[in-house]
C-alpha cells in the first residue's frame, strides 16, 4: 500500500455520519454549524479482539499528527451490543483534490513516520477496511441543540430501489422527519453514499444520551401510534428494499473537533 493513500485506510483523510463534529462528528455544543463539509469520509475497520488494546493505543497516539496537519474533526465510534463488531471513523472531506496531495500523517510525521504508522495499524486489522464518500444530507435531517455528546447512536442504513431516490428524500423530507420531531428526537443525521459503495444506499444516525432511552415504543409508533407506524412503513414499501440498525458508542477519547477562529 503507498503511503499516499494511508489516510484512507487507517482514520480516513481529512469525515460519519462528528463539540459533535459534522455529520458522523458530533456537532459543536449548544450550536449548530452552518458551514460543516458537505461531504465526509466513512471508513469503516474491524479489528483482531486481541488486538484493540494496541489499536486504541495507536489511534490516540496518530491524534496529534492529524491535528498538526490540519484535519479539523476526527470522530470514532465503536459498535455497542448490537451488530457486527466495527470501527467508524469520520472525518470531512474539504475538495477531493486534497487526495492529490500527501496523506495527513505524511504531512503530520513525515514519510517515515507513517510508513512506520501503517505497519503498527496493519497488524491490527481483522481485514482490509473499507472507506466511503458520503453526502451529509442536513436538508433532510434534524439537528437540534446539544448541550453534551450523545453515548450512542442507532445507525440506520436504508437500501432503496434503483431510480427510487427522490421519492425517498421526499419520503423522509414530508412523512418521516415530521413524524421524529414529533416523537422528541432532536438529533437524526442523514448521508448518502456518494463514492466506495452502493450508492443506492443511505445512513442516519438517530443519538440518545444513553440506552435508557430506546425504551418504550420506537419513536415513529410513538408519534403516530402502531397503526400511523405501519401505515408508514408500508408508503415506504417499494421504495425501500431493506433496513438494517445497529448501535453505536460516541468514543470521544478517540475524537476531537478544532474549534474554528472566531
Amino acid at each position: 500500500m503507498q503511503v499516499g493513500s494511508l489516510s484512507r485506510h487507517f482514520l480516513a483523510a481529512g469525515a460519519v455520519w462528528l463539540g459533535l463534529a459534522y455529520g458522523f462528528a458530533p456537532r459543536c455544543f449548544g450550536q449548530s454549524s452552518p458551514g460543516a463539509p458537505e461531504m465526509l469520509e466513512i471508513t469503516i475497520y474491524k479489528i483482531k479482539p486481541d488486538m484493540v488494546p494496541e489499536w486504541e493505543a495507536l489511534v490516540k497516539s496518530a491524534l496529534p499528527a492529524l491535528k498538526k496537519a490540519g484535519v479539523p474533526v476526527v470522530s470514532f465510534w465503536h459498535t455497542a451490543m448490537f451488530g457486527v463488531d466495527e470501527w467508524v471513523a469520520a472525518v470531512p472531506i474539504g475538495k477531493f483534490a486534497q487526495f492529490d496531495g500527501p496523506s495527513p500523517f505524511v504531512r503530520g510525521l513525515g514519510e517515515a513516520g507513517a510508513v512506520g504508522l501503517h505497519a503498527m495499524a496493519v497488524k491490527c486489522f481483522a481485514e482490509q477496511p473499507r472507506s466511503y464518500a458520503m453526502r451529509a444530507r442536513m436538508d433532510l435531517s434534524i439537528e437540534g441543540p446539544m448541550n453534551e455528546p450523545p453515548a450512542i447512536a442507532v445507525l440506520t442504513t436504508a437500501h432503496v430501489a434503483y431510480g427510487k431516490g427522490p421519492e425517498f428524500e421526499a419520503f423522509l423530507k414530508n412523512d418521516v422527519v415530521p413524524a421524529l420531531k414529533k416523537a422528541g428526537i432532536t438529533q437524526y443525521w442523514v448521508h448518502q453514499t456518494v463514492l466506495g459503495g452502493d450508492v443506492n444506499e443511505w445512513n442516519s444516525l438517530t443519538l440518545y444520551k444513553n440506552f435508557a432511552d430506546l425504551d418504550g415504543p420506537p419513536p415513529l409508533v410513538k408519534a403516530l401510534g402502531q397503526e400511523g407506524a405501519d401505515r408508514l412503513a408500508a408508503k415506504g414499501a417499494g421504495i425501500v428494499l431493506s433496513l438494517e440498525r445497529k448501535v453505536l458508542r460516541y468514543r470521544a477519547d478517540l475524537s476531537y473537533h478544532e474549534m474554528p477562529p472566531q
